[in-house]
C-alpha cells in the first residue's frame, strides 16, 4: 500500500486498519498495515523532569490484603489471593529487607472494609518522612465500566472500587472501598508527609474486555471482577470512545500499579498452571513475584537497582510472554505529573536488586509454539517443519484454525485474533507466513533481551489498554529515560514492516529524556481511528542513547514502508542489535483491534 497524499492532506493507515485523518478523507484500503505519512506538530511536555536521586529511607512497611473468599458471595471465590499474600510476604523479607514485624497481612475474613482502612491509617501514623510504604490488594474489583451498577451507586469517573470480604450487593455505597472517596484522602496524607508509597492492585475494573474473544473460556482461570446486580441481564452495547479527558495525577510520592488496563479483565490462575511456584496466583502477582524473587530481568540499565518504571516494563513483558489477555497499568507514566518522573526512577524499596535480575535471558532455539486445529496433515507438517517452531497444544503462541468457510484464522495464545484469513492456503504459503512470524519473534526477543535502559511505549488514549474497538480514537505516547534517537516501527499481519518514526530527516534529531511525545499528535484531528480490517499489529520502539553517535541505519530507514523482515535495512538493524555495540532502550506493544459488531456479539453472550 502506498501513502495517500493530495494537496498535502496526509493520512495515516494502521495495521489493524486503523486510520487517522490529518485533514481529509481517504480511499478504502484492504491491506492491514500501519503507514506513517507526514506528521503534524508533535506534542511534548514543556519542562524536563528532575533527575532521579536516592533518598534515605528510615523504615519499610507493607500492608498485604488478599480476599479469595467472600462472606455472602460464594460464586465469586478466587483461589489465588491467599497464596499471593503469602508469597509476596516471603519475597519482601527474603530479598528486599522488610522486617517481618513491619508487614501486616489481611486474608479473607480478616479483610473487612473497616480493617483494611484502619490498617492504612495505622501505617500513616507509624511511618515517617521518606519511609517506604507498600500497599497491595488481591481480589475482585469493579468500576463505572460495570453495566451492572444500574444506578445503584454513582462511582466517580475514572475511580475503581475493590471488594472487601464483607461487601454487600444490597448496600454497595457503604460496603465497597472506593478509590476517590475512601483511598484518595489517605494517600494524599501520605503524599503530603513525603512518604513514598507503592500501591499495587491485582484486581480488575471492567467486565467489558475485548481481549481473548476468540479462544473461549478457560475453566482453569477466572476474572478478578465482580459484576454487581442490576435490572439489565446483558451488558450494554459497546459505545464509541474518543480520547477521554484525563485528570492530572494528584500525587508526588505515590506510585500505582494495577493488573490490567481500565477496559480489560485481570486473570486468576486457579491451578497455578503458569505460575512461578506452581501455586494459584493472579497473573499480575505472578509477574511481580518473578521480579521480586530475581527470576526475571528487570534491571534494564544494569545499575544493580530496579526502579518503579523498570518494574512496570518487566511486568508488562512477563504478562505478555505468559499469554495473559491483560496489560498492567502504571500511574503516573508518559504524561502524568512531570515532577513524578524522578520518583519513578528511584530504586524500588531503596534496595539493591538481587543476583539474577541483570542477566539477559538465554535465547531458546524454539521461538514460537503453535497449535493446529482442523488442518490437514500436509498443512500441519509444513508448519511444524519451519525452523524455530514447535507444536504445543498446551501453551501455544499461535493457534491456526480452519473455519467451515475455508478461511484459515490465526489466533494468539492470549485469544486475540491476529488475522482472520491467511493470504495463502497452500502448505508452502502457510509456512512462508509462519517464517515471517518467527523472524518477528526473533526481532522482538532480541530487542528486549539486549536493551540497556528504560523506554516506554503506551497507548496514550485515556481509555487504557492495548485493545481498541472500531470507531475508538487514540494515539501513542513515547518516553525514554535517556536523551535518545528514536525508532518506531510496526509489523502488520502480513509481516510487512513500516517505519513510523523517523519519517523525515528532521525526526532524526535527538529527543530529550523524560519528555513524553504524543504520536502522531494530541489534537482531535491527529488521533487514530480504529477501522477495518481488524487484527493485531506489533509496534516496536527503540531509543538509541544520544551519548553515542546516531546509528547510521536510522538514516537508511527514514520513511520506508512495506518492508519485509529480510530487507537489507531491517537485516542491518537486526545485526546491529545482535552485536551489542549500541546502548538502547526498547518497548513493545501488541495493538489489538476488533469490529464493533463482533465485540457486541461476543460481549452479549
Amino acid at each position: 500500500m502506498t501513502v495517500f497524499r493530495q494537496f498535502f492532506q496526509v493520512f495515516f493507515f494502521a495495521s489493524c486498519g486503523l486510520l487517522v485523518s490529518f485533514g481529509g478523507a481517504a480511499e478504502e484500503e484492504k491491506s492491514r498495515t500501519l503507514i506513517r505519512a507526514r506528521p503534524t506538530q508533535e506534542s511534548s511536555m514543556p519542562s524536563s523532569p528532575p533527575q532521579a536521586a536516592t533518598i534515605p529511607s528510615t523504615n519499610k512497611f507493607a500492608l498485604l490484603v488478599g480476599v479469595g473468599k467472600y462472606k455472602d458471595h460464594a460464586p465469586s471465590q478466587l483461589a489465588g489471593p491467599p497464596h499471593d499474600v503469602d508469597a509476596l510476604r516471603q519475597a519482601l523479607i527474603a530479598h528486599w529487607s522488610f522486617s517481618p514485624t513491619n508487614i501486616t497481612t489481611l486474608v479473607d475474613s480478616q479483610a473487612t472494609k473497616k480493617n483494611i482502612l484502619q490498617e492504612i491509617e495505622k501505617l500513616l501514623q507509624r511511618s515517617q518522612a521518606n519511609d517506604e510504604i507498600f500497599i497491595y490488594y488481591s481480589g475482585h474489583g469493579t468500576s463505572p465500566l460495570d453495566e451492572g451498577f444500574g444506578g445503584q451507586i454513582n462511582l466517580p469517573h475514572h475511580s475503581g472500587a475493590i471488594l472487601p470480604f464483607d461487601f454487600s450487593s444490597s448496600d454497595l455505597a457503604k460496603s465497597l472501598i472506593i478509590g476517590k472517596t475512601d483511598l484518595r484522602p489517605l494517600l494524599t496524607q501520605f503524599d503530603q508527609s513525603s512518604k513514598r508509597v507503592l500501591v499495587a492492585f491485582d484486581s480488575c475494573y471492567s467486565g467489558n474486555s475485548v481481549r481473548s474473544l476468540f479462544i473461549g473460556n478457560n475453566p482453569k482461570t477466572q476474572a478478578r471482577y465482580v459484576k454487581l446486580p442490576s435490572a439489565s441481564a446483558k451488558p450494554a452495547a459497546v459505545g464509541t470512545k474518543a480520547m477521554a479527558a484525563i485528570e492530572p495525577y494528584p500525587y508526588r510520592n505515590v506510585l500505582y500499579l494495577s493488573a490490567a488496563q481500565e477496559n480489560e479483565t485481570a486473570t486468576d490462575d486457579s491451578v497455578g498452571a503458569r505460575t512461578l511456584d506452581g501455586r494459584p496466583h493472579g497473573a499480575f502477582t505472578d509477574a511481580l513475584l518473578r521480579i521480586l524473587n530475581n527470576q526475571s530481568r528487570a534491571d534494564l540499565n544494569g545499575d544493580g537497582l530496579i526502579s518503579f518504571q523498570e518494574m512496570y516494563e518487566a511486568a508488562k513483558t512477563i504478562v505478555a510472554e505468559q499469554h495473559w489477555p491483560q496489560t498492567p497499568m502504571a500511574l503516573p507514566l508518559n504524561g502524568g505529573n512531570s515532577a513524578m518522573a524522578g520518583v519513578a526512577g528511584l530504586p524500588l524499596f531503596q534496595a539493591n536488586a538481587g543476583a539474577g535480575t541483570t542477566a539477559a535471558p538465554i535465547q531458546q532455539p524454539v521461538l514460537l509454539k503453535i497449535s493446529v486445529l482442523a488442518l490437514g496433515e500436509s498443512e500441519k507438517s509444513a508448519l511444524a517443519a519451519v525452523a524455530g517452531v514447535r507444536i504445543d497444544d498446551q501453551n501455544p503462541d499461535l493457534i491456526f484454525k480452519k473455519q467451515t468457510d475455508g478461511r484459515i484464522e490465526v489466533i494468539s495464545g492470549a485469544g486475540d485474533r491476529i488475522i482472520d484469513d491467511l493470504p495463502g492456503k497452500l502448505p508452502q504459503q502457510m509456512a512462508v507466513w509462519l517464517e515471517g512470524r518467527v523472524g518477528l519473534a526473533k526481532l522482538l526477543n532480541l530487542a528486549k533481551s539486549k536493551a540497556g535502559f528504560t523506554a516506554s511505549l503506551e497507548m496514550g488514549n485515556g481509555l487504557g489498554g492495548t485493545a481498541v474497538i472500531e470507531g475508538d480514537r487514540f494515539n501513542f505516547s513515547l518516553q525514554t529515560e535517556r536523551p535518545a534517537y528514536l525508532l518506531l516501527l510496526s509489523v502488520n499481519a502480513q509481516n510487512q514492516i513500516n517505519i513510523l518514526y523517523p519519517y523525515n530527516p528532521q525526526e532524526l534529531a535527538e529527543r530529550s529524556a523524560g519528555q513524553p511525545i504524543s504520536f502522531p499528535g494530541s489534537l482531535p484531528q491527529d488521533l487514530i481511528e480504529a477501522t477495518g480490517p481488524f487484527g493485531i499489529d506489533q509496534v516496536l520502539m527503540l531509543a538509541f542513547d544520544a551519548g553515542n553517535q546516531r546509528p547510521q541505519v536510522l538514516d537508511r530507514l527514514v520513511g520506508l514502508e512495506q518492508l519485509s523482515l529480510e530487507s537489507p535495512p531491517i537485516q542491518e538493524l537486526v545485526r546491529m542489535l545482535d552485536s551489542g555495540r549500541e546502548h538502547y532502550g526498547a518497548s513493545t506493544l501488541s495493538l489489538v483491534s476488533v469490529s464493533r459488531l463482533e465485540a457486541n456479539r461476543i460481549l452479549r453472550q
